[in-house]
């Protein structure tokens, strides 16, 4: 399992926008991952979650490597727009 200083490193990572990053203080990152496409959530899971190389997650996915970046982009552009329309929890 993922914790949540690791959640918080890896969607900075993902968005490049620590600002974006804190608002995952209360908010599950597989959760999120999740909405996205089936191969978006795969190809974010496999590079970042499982730390699998570009060439390793390209080849699981049995996709070209060219093709699995470009789709690593895309996705987390798609879960920066998640991430900055999901309201923070309120934990009482």
């Amino acid at each position: 399992m993922v914790s949540l200083n690791d959640e918080h490193s890896i969607v900075e990572e993902m968005t490049g926008d620590n600002a974006t990053s804190k608002k995952l203080e209360n908010i599950d990152l597989l959760e999120l991952i999740q909405k996205l496409p089936k191969k978006d959530s795969q190809a974010l899971t496999l590079f970042y979650l499982e730390q699998k190389s570009y060439e390793e997650a390209a080849e699981l996915m049995e996709i070209p490597l060219g093709t699995f970046k470009a789709m690593i982009h895309r996705a987390k552009k798609k879960l920066h727009t998640i991430l900055n329309s999901t309201p923070k929890r309120l934990i009482i």
